[in-house]
């Protein structure tokens, strides 16, 4: 693993929609706001997906060169400029909202998959539980590639976008991140992991979309 990729940053969003906006919501995630992510200089990959059962019903990923990258004064000025449409999703169709900037600290495997598990701690696990366990899932047939992400200290800004949001109080100081190549290997791993992490929360999240490079 080269050191560029395991000091990407990540911006890992879960959220909830209001009842009656998916579509609207829907429509302007993909029509205006992925591609507008995407032009911010440092973006390298985007992805939305959703949940199979449980809450929060969508996940968002974007990769970025670094962590800095989701401070830099080009990103920021786009969050403090929001769009109509933008302010519109915001308040009205996004119900409530964990947003969290990471730095992917290790990673094992290349591609994505159609499927993720996605495991959230509140407190950080132990570094060499964490190694041993992605050096063990990638022997597991179907699974892509796993990663590991820590949140980052971020300075803080005016947001116009997170202004307009009711942010859900979920503590999270590390995610394991495992993708697979279908629902139902994801689904398997999910319960083994459940098991064996009961202070941590696993989810099960099915692929819709993703710009750029999946290899980031």
């Amino acid at each position: 693993m080269s050191s560029a990729i395991g000091n990407r940053g990540v911006l890992a969003i879960w959220h909830v929609c209001t009842p009656g906006s998916e579509e609207d919501y829907q429509n302007w995630y993909l029509h205006e706001h992925l591609p507008e992510r995407m032009d911010v200089p440092g973006f390298l990959f985007g992805r939305r997906s959703e949940t199979v059962s449980g809450t929060p019903r969508s996940f968002i990923t974007y990769v970025t060169e670094t962590a800095d990258t989701l401070t830099s004064p080009a990103f920021f000025q786009r969050l403090g400029a929001p769009t109509p449409w933008t302010t519109k999703v915001m308040s009205q169709a996004i119900k409530s909202m964990s947003r969290v900037v990471c730095r992917r600290v290790a990673r094992l495997g290349r591609f994505r998959g159609s499927a993720s598990v996605t495991l959230r701690f509140a407190e950080r696990p132990d570094a060499s539980q964490m190694t041993a366990l992605m050096n063990e899932l990638s022997k597991i047939p179907n699974v892509v590639t796993s990663e590991l992400w820590e949140t980052a200290e971020t300075v803080s800004a005016p947001i116009a976008e997170a202004d307009q949001l009711s942010v859900r109080g979920w503590k999270l100081d590390t995610c394991l991140l495992v993708d697979t190549v279908r629902l139902e290997d994801a689904e398997r791993i999910a319960s083994d992991l459940s098991r064996r992490f009961p202070q941590a929360e696993a989810l099960v999240y099915r692929v819709l979309y993703q710009a750029g490079n999946a290899e980031s």
